[in-house]
């Protein structure tokens, strides 16, 4: 019996005798003795007996225990508190609660040896746990918990383990708790023996649960590697996850992983928990195809499941571990719920991953709903409820590789079917491929020439450039020519004005010799009727020869004047002549555009042939004029100094005064026609005139058609240069071509 509760004269005052013949007897009688004396005893846990033959023991129903709602009792107050209840179940369970609780137990060392047990608190998720020890007339108190380091415990298990060194008789041991957590744990006291075959016992099959765990875990990432099929990649993830949350809830995390990390041990579990729901439905969700089979149930994964499991997952490392743990734990419970729904009705719709996953999870499901209600303390704790996780976590594995491998076998069954449809095309492929090598080859062939062809457009095309660019420097050439032909067409033209010019001076001449000549006729008369009185008129005589001397000088200067006009005239005629050969040159070159300007320039080569006749023949006349005029001089001199023979040679002046005037009368006939001849050469020249006028108009016209024919060999080279460049193009894709084709000839 407690001491608290029966005083100072309780149980644990009680002193053993050494005889060993009679502590079973003495045990008995002090029992007998505080029954009957000490009523209020009756409703005080029993003490645990320990004999020889004890190993272990579930002490739930030995122990008594108190609530502290503000935490601040001591361990003598809480033995000298009145409010103790004992605890009618093995398992203790007081759910989610902020106050501080106390427990007591009594162990009975019936034995007459000091033995080793240990006891043990199987949840490993409590913050602070400390056990008060019996020493003299205090306690030594071992204080241990989730908020201090592994190092720290007494014993180093997964679970809360204290080791009691226990002498014969009875010891009370006080027990305070106080956590964040679900207060919920089974108490047991057992043996060293005991102990040691359960570490030994569980230990290999816990590894044995994580190390299947772990296998599948590597097996379906490198079938994830092989594939690349993201299934396998989130159940891999979902299993990483699920075997961390069963590792922190069993506390081997904590022992094993991070045993320094206090705030991540606390924080830990809610994480797991979310994040293995969350990987779950993302998990399923691919598996049932639900985005494009179950468009209303993949609202579900993705509005609800997967999006609240995350952010709770996420909010659980910032919040208090207590609104953490609790809305995790309810999480857990609601969405798992929710998932499961989901399966059976994508099982009921006919999904064929749905009915392994429904199986594996409905396992899971079931050992976390036992293990929420035991945490809530709706459950006791027991093999259902503490194991019933890793059974339907085992479940689910095996069901998830069967619905993988049940994936694989419709793969290869539809691989099946795509082989003997790959074979079917594989036949129809060889004969597209034996048509296509028929295609290949005319196509090689007409590269073959296509590469022919395209070099060879580029030789014509390099030829045309030249022949353009010789064009254009032609062109400009001819462009020089023309403008030189023009100037020199000015120059005919000037000529000509002042040819027209000199005609009009020389008929002004004519004029005034043809005046001359019928002066000298009337004088010739007048000497004819003079001569009669010569002999009389002497002087008179003297004095017309005079006057005949100075006049024939002047139609002797007259004619030397008209020879050299002639002779002028003779010039522009072979200026003229020269012109018109130029022309016809520069018109030969022009080819079609030069034709109307090689008829005018061989009408002017005509034209100026017929004045240069013209004009000898005038000067053959003048020539003549001008003999005569020298003959007539020298007559009349001879006259002048033969005066006075005149008397003896009457008869033959008489004579030759009629020859003069016959030879007169035959120069007034010259001088006429020197008069008509300048009619015709002042006609002629109007008409050069006019035709050179008409001729600057063709070669400005000419001009102009050869600055159009400048402009067009510039454009037709620009555009021969646009065409070059499209035939390099055209060579080299046609080389490109060429090489396609006969890489995959090669290749083929």
């Amino acid at each position: 019996m407690p001491a608290g509760r029966c005083g100072s004269g309780g149980p644990a005052s009680i002193k053993e005798h050494d005889v060993p013949g009679c502590n079973m007897l003495k045990r008995f009688a002090v029992i007998i003795i505080l029954t009957l004396l000490v009523p209020r005893c009756l409703a005080a846990a029993e003490a645990v007996t320990i004999d020889e033959s004890f190993s272990q023991s579930v002490i739930g129903k030995h122990i008594e225990f108190l609530e502290d709602p503000e935490g601040k009792l001591t361990v003598n107050g809480a033995a000298a508190s009145e409010s103790w209840k004992a605890s009618e179940r093995e398992s203790l369970n007081f759910g989610f609660t902020a106050s501080a609780y106390w427990f007591r137990f009594t162990i009975d060392n019936a034995t007459d040896e000091n033995l080793n047990l240990f006891f043990e608190l199987t949840y490993p998720l409590m913050n602070f746990v400390d056990l008060y020890v019996p020493v003299g007339d205090g306690f030594r108190v071992i204080k241990t918990g989730s908020k201090y380091p592994f190092h720290h415990r007494d014993i180093e298990d997964k679970n809360f383990v204290f080791q009691l060194k226990e002498g014969p008789g009875l010891k009370t041991y006080y027990l305070r708790i106080k956590t964040e957590s679900s207060l919920n744990f089974i108490p047991l006291i057992k043996s060293q023996k005991a102990y040691f075959k359960g570490v030994q016992t569980q230990l290999p099959i816990i590894w044995i649960y994580y190390g299947l765990m772990m296998i599948m875990v590597v097996y379906n990432f490198f079938i994830f590697i092989a594939s690349r099929d993201r299934s396998y990649i989130f159940y891999v993830i979902f299993i990483t996850s699920y075997i961390l949350f069963q590792m922190t809830l069993n506390g081997y995390s904590f022992q094993y992983l991070w045993p320094n990390a206090i705030w991540w041990a606390c924080h830990a579990l809610p994480f797991f928990m979310c994040s293995s729901v969350c990987m779950a439905g993302i998990f399923i969700r691919d598996v049932i195809d639900a985005r494009r089979l179950f468009r209303r149930l993949d609202k579900i994964f993705l509005f609800i499941i997967i999006p609240v499991s995350s952010a709770w997952a996420v909010a659980s490392l910032f919040v208090k571990y207590a609104v953490a743990i609790k809305g995790a734990t309810a999480l857990v419970g609601i969405l798992s719920s929710l998932m499961f729904i989901v399966v059976a009705a994508a099982l009921f719709s006919g999904s064929r991953a749905a009915r392994f996953i429904a199986v594996g999870f409905l396992g899971l499901v079931a050992g976390i709903l036992a293990y929420v209600l035991k945490t809530f303390g709706l459950l006791p704790e027991m093999f259902i409820t503490e194991w019933g996780v890793q059974i339907g976590s085992t479940l689910v594995v095996i069901f998830l590789s069967l619905a993988l491998a049940d994936k694989i076998n419709v793969m290869r069954h539809e691989l099946k079917i795509l082989l003997t449809e790959q074979q079917e095309n594989e036949k129809t492929a060889r004969d597209r491929a034996e048509y296509l090598e028929g295609i290949v080859g005319t196509a090689t062939g007409i590269s073959d020439e296509f590469v022919t062809v395209s070099n060879k457009l580029q030789e014509v095309t390099n030829r045309f450039s030249e022949l353009s660019m010789e064009q254009a420097a032609t062109s400009e050439e001819m462009s020089s020519t023309f403008e030189e032909l023009s100037a020199s067409i000015d120059a005919i033209y000037e000529s000509t004005i002042n040819q027209k010019n000199e005609g009009e001076k020389s008929m002004h001449l004519v004029d005034e010799l043809s005046e001359a000549q019928q002066g000298l006729i009337r004088e010739s008369q007048k000497v004819e009727e003079n001569i009669r009185s010569i002999l009389e008129s002497a002087k008179d005589t003297g004095e017309s020869l005079h006057m005949m001397t100075e006049t024939m000088n002047l139609i002797n200067t007259g004619g030397k004047e008209i020879s050299q006009f002639i002779a002028m005239i003779d010039d522009i005629s072979d200026r003229i002549n020269l012109l018109s050969l130029n022309a016809a040159i520069e018109a030969a070159r022009a080819g079609d555009y030069g034709r109307g300007f090689a008829v005018v320039a061989d009408e002017i080569g005509k034209l100026a042939q017929a004045t240069s006749d013209n004009s000898k023949e005038i000067a053959k006349k003048i020539s003549k004029i001008i003999t005569d005029i020298d003959a007539g001089t020298s007559f009349v001199t001879g006259t002048r100094e033969s005066t006075d023979g005149i008397f003896r040679m009457v008869n033959s002046i008489g004579k030759g005064v009629v020859s003069v005037r016959e030879l007169m009368t035959k120069q007034n006939q010259a001088l006429e026609m020197v008069m008509k001849q300048s009619g015709i050469i002042e006609k002629m020249s109007k008409e050069i005139v006019n035709s050179t006028n008409e001729q600057k108009g063709s070669m400005a016209h000419t001009q102009k058609t050869i600055d159009r024919l400048s402009e067009m060999a510039m454009e037709i080279a620009h555009s021969n240069s646009t065409i070059i460049d499209m035939t390099k193009t055209i060579h080299e894709m046609t080389l490109k071509l060429d090489g396609v084709i006969r890489g995959k000839t090669e290749s083929a």
